[in-house]
């Protein structure tokens, strides 16, 4: 089990790449009684609804999954045109904090 493998080096959080995988872990450490965010905390990337009815609630790092959709189109057709890729300072990330994380002293 990977949580188990991680939680070897008593860490004070642990950021899943999906929100999905959060899950899991959420339930890992709830079966073996490690309270969240008390504890430890627990975070993810995709802002998934999902992650606004798990207990406790998820914090995740949410996409705008149209907007870069659009941004990679155009520079495609940039690409396709002959023209140069433009750099883009904006993500399109948006943090949403909920009950998962906290800071643990």
């Amino acid at each position: 089990n990977k949580a188990e493998e991680v939680l070897k080096y008593n860490p004070t959080a642990i950021v899943c790449a999906t929100d999905n995988i959060c899950l899991g872990i959420l339930r890992y450490l709830h079966e073996n009684k490690i309270k969240v965010p008390d504890e430890i905390s627990v975070a993810g990337f995709g802002g998934y609804d999902i992650g606004s009815v798990s207990y406790p609630t998820l914090t995740t790092v949410a996409f705008d999954y149209e907007l870069i959709g659009m941004k990679s189109a155009q520079g495609i057709l940039d690409l396709i045109e002959g023209k140069g890729l433009e750099e883009n300072g904006d993500t399109s990330l948006k943090l949403i904090e909920r009950e998962s994380v906290r800071e643990i002293k």
